[in-house]
């Protein structure tokens, strides 16, 4: 029994002696890398830390594998784990070529998502140097990338880019980003943060053509210069919204198969739509897009923006809450539920959940037009400046915060400051009708008519190829050029205008009543009780109208003449009378505001 057992036990030494001299215990470390990707595509992130760490010391810490390893970290949220492994393996120094780039780059996007913004800032420049295109575009260039691979240099631009934004350091933030394409003109995300807020539209122009001169595109990306050229200029009326984006259908693959479908474009388009003051073709593109992704994020802002146009209060409401129950930490969510506020005249709640999507994001420019509406809806217009204020400093390439800050200073009167703002709008887009039309309304309550005239008419110029369908988005123009043309006396070229205005909105009872004083000034009071009490029948309670009727029937029955009885020098006061324009942002209308 006792032998029995002896070999019981030298079997099992022997067994495990077996197991010792197994070749099967050599780890395979090619194989050891493809199960650590593998991890990764397949978002096993625990799985990868494991296989990696083990990589990592039995290679020796190979730097391709510490790489990796930093990366599973990076994904699995371990930041600071991941900065710490990279310094101490010696992979932050400056090195020859440019090596060590993509464990900078790595490390630096860790610092930002922890939060070390400032330690990010010294990392990277330390690196980059300064934002010199033409240095950073050799150093580009001397980067061994792989065809199809973003050009590392230009991933680092780009991110301290974003770093200087964080820091509120813009005007470095935007030479960054232009850096970035000028790296690799692939980095779209320095195009999209560099057109959505920081160039004016000329500047736009401006970049794409250098991009141009220096060769930027090249062959292969030609096709990608008929994407970027199409989301240029928006408020650029001469250019049909179709027309601006045909390009796109020669843009194909073998197979023929153009990008006319693609969703993103799409929701370039409505953008634009909406931008030229067409909500409801905006929204017809939005909803088609929905339909086939709900959760397209870049489509939605514009999708609500046109709801609240349009007054679709019920899809609003869905929309919203479909949006907070899927993305509850987007700010698009609260900023939906702040459109469905404002849309029913909710302004208090409207504007804390304006503010709760711009503390959400700082950067997004809607969600802070809409915060400045809700007070200035409710004539609180300090806090609605404020508002445009801050959004005019966090978007330096858009002019309608500036625009609005004018239109809230025409509301209080404060017409000096009114012109200088309007001017400031104006320099920085010169082809919105909005802008001009509003600077005419300083004119006229300087009482310098011709100008407001001409103002007037150019912002009808720009309009001009237009479908006759979005005509009626400029019928406030209309009327008030007709109200420049009565204080010049010319009153035929009034009645032209004011009878054009009621061709686009034959339901306004302040035209009418404009059209009966411009008749009453020229003694034909027949015509003026007709428009007076056109008026009376869309709007009783019109004070400015039933004065006048009552005058205008005294003077029948009296069979005096009007000259007689009203010097036409001695206009009675009336009620200031204000009329609306759609706002050319996703977002919200800004008013036009007038007065006889």
């Amino acid at each position: 029994m006792a032998r029995k057992g002896l070999k019981l036990s030298l079997g099992e030494s022997a067994t495990t002696s077996d197991v010792a001299d197994d070749p099967g215990l050599e780890v395979n470390l090619d194989h050891l890398r493809l199960l650590v990707k593998d991890s990764l595509d397949k978002n096993l992130f625990d799985t990868a830390i494991f296989f990696a760490n083990k990589l990592v010391t039995l290679s020796g810490a190979n730097p391709s594998d510490v790489h990796l390893l930093a990366q599973a970290y990076f994904l699995g949220k371990q930041f600071r784990r991941a900065v710490h492994l990279i310094q101490t393996n010696g992979f932050l120094v400056q090195s020859p070529q440019d090596s060590n780039i993509d464990f900078v780059l790595l490390a630096s996007q860790c610092l930002v998502e922890s939060g070390q913004h400032e330690e990010a800032h010294g990392l990277l420049e330390g690196f980059l140097g300064e934002p010199d295109t033409t240095s950073l575009r050799k150093r580009a260039r001397r980067l061994a990338n792989h065809v199809g691979c973003i050009n590392s240099l230009s991933a680092l631009c780009l991110l301290q880019g974003k770093v200087a934004e964080t820091l509120d350091n813009r005007s470095k933030a935007v030479q960054w980003y232009k850096a970035a394409l000028f790296c690799d003109i692939f980095c779209s995300e320095a195009f999209d943060l560099l057109v959505d807020n920081q160039l004016k539209p000329n500047e736009e122009k401006d970049l794409i053509r250098e991009l141009v001169e220096c060769g930027a595109f090249g062959r292969e990306a030609t096709w990608l210069r008929v994407i970027y050229e199409s989301r240029l200029s928006k408020h650029d009326y001469a250019v049909p919204v179709d027309e601006k984006f045909s390009p796109l259908e020669t843009v194909k693959c073998a197979t023929n198969i153009t990008l006319v479908n693609d969703l993103d474009c799409a929701a370039d388009r409505a953008s634009a739509l909406f931008t030229q003051h067409d909500p409801q073709g905006a929204f017809q593109v939005a909803k088609r897009i929905r339909e086939q992704d709900p959760y397209h994020l870049r489509s939605i802002t514009v999708y609500l923006a046109s709801l609240v146009e349009l007054g679709k209060k019920s899809e609003l409401f869905h929309t919203s809450h479909a949006l907070v129950d899927a993305y509850p930490t987007q700010a698009v969510s609260w900023f939906a539920v702040g459109c469905y506020y404002y849309a029913i005249e909710k302004y208090d709640a409207a504007r804390r959940f304006f503010h709760k999507a711009t503390t959400m994001n700082q950067s997004f420019t809607a969600a802070w037009l809409g915060f400045g509406h809700a007070f200035a809806a409710q004539d609180e217009s300090d806090q609605a400046m404020t508002a445009y204020r801050t959004a005019s400093r966090l978007f330096t390439g858009s002019h309608l915060p500036i625009l609005c800050t004018a239109i809230e200073y025409l509301r209080t009167n404060n017409v000096m400051l009114a012109e200088q703002f309007c001017r400031q709008a104006q320099s920085m887009c010169s082809t919105d009708p909005l802008v001009l039309n509003e600077l005419g309304v300083v004119y006229f309550r300087q009482q310098k008519y011709e100008k407001s005239c001409e103002c007037f008419l150019k912002s009808l110029d720009l309009c001009k190829f237009q479908p006759e369908r979005l005509r009626h988005a400029w019928e406030p123009s209309i009327f008030n050029l007709g109200h420049a043309y009565r204080k010049l006396r010319e009153f035929g070229q009034a009645v032209h205008y004011y009878e054009l205005a009621l061709s686009y909105s034959p339901k306004e009872a302040s035209t009418y009543s404009a059209l009966g004083f411009t008749y009453h000034l020229q003694g034909k009071s027949e015509l003026a009780i007709q428009n007076y009490h056109n008026a009376l029948g869309l709007k009783p309670e019109d004070t400015f109208a039933s004065e006048m009727l009552q005058r205008a029937l005294s003077e029948a029955y009296a069979e005096g003449g009007f000259d007689s009885f009203l010097d036409p020098d001695d206009e009675p006061p009336s009620p200031p009378g204000t009329k609306y324009t759609k706002s050319s942002k996703p977002g919200f209308d800004v008013h036009v505001s007038m007065e006889f």
